[in-house]
C-alpha cells in the first residue's frame, strides 16, 4: 500500500501536466494566424500541407494558388519556395511535416498545422516527464518539465506554420526509445519513496521488436527532414549495439532506411528528384507563376551548402585553422548571444546542461555522452557550414536550430540522476532570469517583429555578447541596414533610431549613445564618412571606435563631415570573401537629458552614414524633420 504524499503527488503532477497541456492545446485552436501574417518557409508548409490534403500531391498549381485566396492571407503567396520541373511547380520543402499536417488541414488549412504543433508539443512534454521521472518524484519531474518547455523559446514554434516542434517530437521519441532499458537490468530503480504498483512495467522481451520499429521510423523521418539530427539517431544505435541489443539494431537501421528512402522516393516519382533541395529552386514573392508577364521571372534561389559536396569539400580542407580560431566566440554566442544565444532564450535549457555536465564531471553520468556528443557535433557543423545563419534566420525566436535539438539537454540531465533539489533550483533560476526572455515581442511572427535586432540593444541585455556572424541577416527592419559604398552595409545597434525610409539616417537624442557596427564585404581598407547636424540647438558629442574616439561640437543648426579612426575590425573568413566588422559608437552630450522613448525625446543629433567618395553626398545639412 503506498503513503498519501506519493499518491497525493502523482496527482498534483497530473493536475500539472493536464493543465498546461489543456491551454496550449486551446490555443492552437483558437490562434487566428492570419492576425500574424505568414511569409517564405511558413507560406510554403502551409500550402503543400493543403495540397497533400486536398489533391494528393506536392504540386503547385492554379487550383492550390485559388484555395490560398479563401484562406484570408493576401493576394499571393509571401515568399513560397517552389522547384520548377519542365512546366511545372513542385513545393521545395522536404514533405514529411506537411503530410502529418494534412489530416488537420481538411478541417482548417490555417489552424490545422498549429494544432498538429500543439499536440506534438504536449507529447514531447509527457515524454520528458516520463524520462525525469526516473530519477525525481512525480512533482519535481512535472514542474520541471513545463518550466523547461513553457518559459523558453520552443514554446513559440508551436504558432509557427513550420517543421520546428516537429523535430525536437521526432528526436524526444528516439532518445526516449533509445535509452530506456533493452534489458531488465539496466533499468534504473525508482526513487525509494514512491513504490512501483504490480505490473507497472510491461515485459521488455515483447516490446523490443516494436520499439525497434518505432525508433527507425522517427529516425528515418528525422534524417530525412534534417539530415543533421542523424547523429543522434546513430549515437543510440551504436548504444544499443554496446548493450548487446544488436538485432534490435539491425531492425532499427533497416526501418531507417526504407522510411528515409520513401520519403525521397515520393519527390522522385513527383518531379524526378531525390530531394526537395535539388533541382531548379525559385523564390516566389508576390508574383503568380502562372500569369508571369512580358520581362517577369521567379527569382532564383539557392540549394545550401549543405546539399553542395564541392562547397562542404573546400570548408573542410581550407584553412582549417582559422575555424578553430573562431571556435569561442561561435560557442559564447550559441550560449549567451544576445540575437540567439541559449540565454536567455532558453535558459532552462542551459540550466540542464550545465547540470549535466557536473553531473558527467562529479557523479559519474557517463551516458550523457551518448546524447552530448552528437549534440556537439550537431553545433560544430552549423558553425563550420552555416555561421551566418545557424539561428535559423531573421524569424526564430532565439535559434531554430537550438531548439530543434533541445530535447537532448533533457535526457543528458536525466542520467545525471538528479535530485529534486537540484529540479527545483533550476525552476527556480529560471523563473528569476524569465524577465531576460524577449517575450511577447518575439512571440508573434510579424513581418514588425521579424527583424528585431533593436530589441536586444535593451539596457537589459547590454552585458551580452553580440554575435557578429549574424549581423547580416538580422537588423532593423526600416532605415537600418543603410548601404555605404559597394558591399558596405551599416547596422543600427539602438532602439532610439526611428523608422525613417526616406534617408537613412539616424537620430540620437540628447544624453544617448547610437550603437553602430560597420559590415563590409571585401574592401576593409576604404575610410567611412560620418555626416552630422543638429536640429537647432547645439549639441556636442564624442565618437568611438575601439580605442579612438574623437569628439565634436555643433553650434546652432551647424553640419560637418567626419572620417572617424577605425578599430581594428573583426573578420569573419569562413572559406566565402571575408566579411570585416567595426564597432562604432555616437553618443550626444546632453544636459541631463535621458529618455527610452522618443515619443517626448526629441532627437538632438542626426547622423548620415557614407561612403567617402559617394557623389550623392554632400556637405549641406538637410533640414531636420
Amino acid at each position: 500500500m503506498l503513503h498519501p504524499w506519493p499518491i497525493a503527488a502523482k496527482w498534483v503532477a497530473r493536475l500539472i501536466l493536464v493543465s498546461v497541456s489543456a491551454v496550449v492545446l486551446v490555443s492552437a485552436i483558437l490562434s487566428q494566424p492570419q492576425r500574424h501574417g505568414v511569409f517564405m518557409d511558413q507560406m510554403t508548409y502551409l500550402l503543400q500541407a493543403d495540397s497533400i490534403a486536398r489533391d494528393g500531391d506536392l504540386r503547385y498549381t492554379p487550383d492550390d494558388r485559388a484555395r490560398f485566396l479563401k484562406m484570408g492571407w493576401g493576394n499571393q503567396p509571401n515568399g513560397m519556395f517552389l522547384r520548377r520541373s519542365g512546366e511545372s511547380y513542385f513545393y521545395a520543402k522536404p514533405a514529411a511535416y506537411a503530410m502529418f499536417a494534412a489530416p488537420l488541414s481538411l478541417f482548417d488549412p490555417n489552424r490545422g498545422p498549429l494544432i498538429l504543433n500543439a499536440l506534438m508539443w504536449v507529447a514531447t512534454l509527457l515524454m520528458t516527464f516520463q524520462w525525469l521521472r526516473r530519477s525525481l518524484d512525480p512533482v519535481s519531474a512535472a514542474l520541471l518539465s513545463v518550466v523547461t518547455w513553457v518559459l523558453s523559446a520552443p514554446i513559440f514554434y508551436v504558432f509557427v506554420i513550420h517543421l520546428d516542434v516537429f523535430l525536437f517530437f521526432l528526436l524526444a521519441s528516439v532518445l526516449h526509445l533509445g535509452l530506456s532499458p533493452v534489458r531488465e537490468q539496466d533499468e534504473i530503480p525508482a526513487p525509494p519513496h514512491d513504490a512501483l504498483e504490480p505490473n507497472q512495467f510491461v515485459s521488455v522481451a515483447h516490446i523490443h521488436f516494436w520499439r525497434a520499429v518505432l525508433l527507425g521510423g522517427c529516425g528515418g523521418l528525422l534524417g530525412y527532414s534534417r539530415p543533421l539530427l542523424l547523429p543522434f539517431v546513430v549515437s543510440m544505435l551504436l548504444l544499443w549495439w554496446v548493450r548487446g541489443a544488436r538485432r534490435m539494431v539491425l531492425v532499427a537501421a533497416s526501418v531507417t532506411a526504407i522510411v528515409f528512402i520513401a520519403m525521397t522516393g515520393i519527390h522522385l516519382i513527383e518531379d524526378g528528384h531525390f530531394s526537395a533541395y535539388a533541382g531548379e529552386r525559385l523564390y516566389v514573392g508576390g508574383a503568380d507563376p502562372f500569369t508571369l508577364k512580358a520581362g517577369q521571372s521567379l527569382k532564383p534561389t539557392g540549394t545550401g551548402i549543405f546539399f553542395s559536396s564541392s562547397e562542404m569539400w573546400a570548408r573542410l580542407v581550407e584553412k582549417p585553422a582559422g575555424f578553430f580560431s573562431y571556435l569561442p566566440r561561435f560557442f559564447l554566442g550559441f550560449f549567451a548571444g544576445r540575437r540567439a544565444g541559449m540565454f536567455p532564450h532558453m535558459t532552462p535549457f542551459l540550466l540542464l546542461l550545465i547540470a549535466a555536465l557536473v553531473g558527467l564531471a562529479f557523479r559519474g553520468g557517463r551516458r550523457a555522452l551518448w546524447v552530448l556528443a552528437p549534440a556537439l557535433l550537431y553545433v560544430m557543423i552549423l558553425f563550420r557550414f552555416a555561421p551566418h545563419t545557424w539561428q535559423g534566420g531573421g524569424t526564430a525566436a532565439g535559434s531554430r536550430y537550438a531548439a530543434q535539438m533541445a530535447p537532448a539537454f533533457i535526457y543528458a540531465f536525466g542520467w545525471a540522476r538528479p535530485r529534486w533539489r537540484t529540479a527545483m533550483a533550476i525552476c527556480f533560476v529560471s523563473v528569476l532570469f524569465f524577465p531576460y526572455f524577449p517575450g511577447r515581442q518575439l512571440t508573434i511572427p510579424t513581418p514588425a517583429v521579424r527583424d528585431n535586432f533593436s530589441i536586444f540593444q535593451w539596457n537589459k541585455y547590454r552585458f551580452l555578447p553580440v554575435e557578429p556572424e549574424l549581423l547580416l541577416l538580422n537588423c532593423d527592419k526600416y532605415g537600418a541596414k543603410i548601404p555605404v559604398g559597394t558591399d558596405t552595409f551599416i547596422f543600427r545597434f539602438s532602439e532610439h533610431a526611428p523608422d525613417r525610409k526616406a534617408k537613412p539616417v539616424i537620430s540620437i537624442a540628447r544624453g544617448e549613445t547610437c550603437r553602430l557596427g560597420v559590415l563590409r564585404l571585401h574592401k576593409p581598407g576604404e575610410p567611412i564618412r560620418l555626416r552630422l547636424w543638429n536640429a537647432g540647438e547645439p549639441v556636442s558629442g564624442t565618437i568611438a571606435s575601439g580605442p579612438h574616439v574623437s569628439t565634436f561640437d555643433l553650434p546652432t543648426s551647424a553640419s560637418i563631415t567626419l572620417r572617424p579612426e577605425m578599430a581594428e575590425p573583426v573578420v569573419m573568413d569562413f572559406g566565402r570573401p571575408p566579411m570585416y566588422y567595426w564597432p562604432l559608437e555616437i553618443t550626444a552630450n546632453g544636459n541631463d537629458v535621458a529618455s527610452n522613448d522618443l515619443s517626448t525625446t526629441a532627437p538632438a543629433l542626426y547622423v548620415e552614414l557614407s561612403h567617402v567618395d559617394d557623389p550623392a553626398t554632400t556637405n549641406v545639412a538637410p533640414k531636420p524633420r
